[in-house]
Formats: structure tokens, sequence, C-alpha cells
């Protein structure tokens, strides 16, 4: 969602370069190990809302 976990990864990094902050982590094949969401925000919202299980 809009680079959330990047921002807090690297909270110095300028906002416009978040999109190569997520290029760098999946190059180093960090991203499978992230919850990240690429559908935005209201997918977000749909799986917070969502009953587990």
């Amino acid at each position: 969602m809009n680079y959330h976990c990047e921002h807090h990864m690297f909270m110095h990094v300028p906002c416009y370069q978040l999109p190569r902050a997520h290029r760098m982590l999946a190059k180093k094949g960090v991203l499978p190990g992230m919850l990240y969401e690429p559908g935005g925000y209201r997918a977000v919202l749909n799986l917070a809302a969502s009953k587990p299980g």
C-alpha cells in the first residue's frame, strides 16, 4: 500500500524515492518476507475487514 513498509524501513528517504527503495528490496529478494498489498488502500481495508480463516 503506497510503499508504507519502505517508509518505515527507510524513514529518511524522501517519498518520491520510495518506489526506488521498493525496487531495491525486490532485487535483493526481501519482498516475499514483507506483507504488502499491490491492490491499493481499498484492498487493504477489505483485508482488514474480512473474517479470519
